[in-house]
């Protein structure tokens, strides 16, 4: 049974609470205190004892986000990796799979019409330098994607489709787990999965929805620190992406002509980020998981 969500507790914990009426959940939630609380202690002491001996303090602190996104997605651990931002996460990647030659010149990628700008700007780029080839595919009469027209267009050199699971503008909910279905039942194209507006306001699992790729932010309705982001690539398909911009962490030097790739996603993470928000992100998932998902959930369909 779904226990009842603690709109009481969630208000006490939020400052922000007693100023404003926040409306613009899609685009930055206001966070709970234990969150700001996690950050500003972090970044205090980081200026009392200097920022590597920091980390070497906290290093369980700092990457504590990485479980917490591997129970909420349902993934396993080798599989995520955080990032600043889902734009950055999305592009990795696709750009990743380009240098891999795993989508090159000539492959269609479908789209919904719910894509987001940011990605489908991205796509366009790659049409122009890679000569890749975007269709869309059409909604049905409720708005939502059109799984008959999605099995229609998963004909030919389809390397990737791209589908949103809630769209930036509006609420409606894609049917992303029978769009896997489809996907899968089709083929080997790659499925990427835009999941910025339900990570945090409906049950995510990537085993059931069945994509390779998935994107999202921590600001929205993870109630995360803005700067925060993950990145979930799935074990079938680790090896394909090459990401571009790699460095020292993500990969090991092995003499003056080789490379090699860590073997899991810590492949997509760069040396250089925010310890302090990496620590933020990994409370506002500890926070999360306090309420439970499914109470979440539930509430938002009651408000609904």
């Amino acid at each position: 049974m779904t226990l009842p969500f603690e709109i009481d507790r969630a208000r006490n914990d939020t400052p922000g609470v007693a100023k404003v009426i926040h409306l613009n959940n899609a685009g930055s939630s206001l966070p709970p205190r234990q969150v700001t609380d996690s950050i500003v202690q972090y970044l205090q002491r980081e200026a009392e004892i200097g920022g590597y001996e920091m980390f070497a303090e906290n290093e369980e602190a700092v990457g504590r986000y990485r479980s917490g996104f591997a129970r909420l997605l349902h993934a396993k651990e080798t599989e995520v990796a955080f990032m600043p931002n889902d734009t950055l996460a999305w592009s990795t990647a696709f750009w990743g799979l380009v240098h891999t030659k795993t989508i090159s010149s000539g492959a269609t990628v479908l789209v919904d019409r719910a894509t987001y700008v940011s990605h489908y700007v991205g796509l366009l780029q790659a049409v122009k330098y890679v000569g890749i080839e975007i269709k869309v595919v059409d909604s049905d009469d409720t708005g939502a994607l059109d799984l008959e027209a999605l099995a229609q267009a998963l004909s030919g050199n389809v390397a990737m489709v791209a589908l949103t699971h809630v769209g930036t503008h509006r609420g409606l909910v894609n049917p992303v787990a029978a769009a896997g279905k489809v996907i899968r039942s089709a083929g080997d194209a790659i499925y990427f999965l835009d999941a910025c507006q339900s990570l945090g306001q409906i049950a995510v699992d990537v085993r059931k929805i069945q994509c390779d790729v998935l994107t999202g932010t921590g600001r929205k309705y993870l109630r995360g620190p803005r700067g925060t982001g993950v990145l979930f690539a799935s074990s079938r398909i680790l090896d394909w992406i090459d990401p571009p911009g790699i460095d020292g962490h993500s990969a090991d030097w092995l003499d003056a002509a080789t490379y090699r790739l860590l073997p899991d996603a810590r492949r997509f993470e760069p040396f250089e980020a925010s310890m302090a928000a990496k620590v933020g992100f990994g409370t506002a998932l500890d926070y999360l998981e306090s309420f439970g998902i499914d109470a979440i959930e539930a509430r938002v369909h009651e408000l609904g």
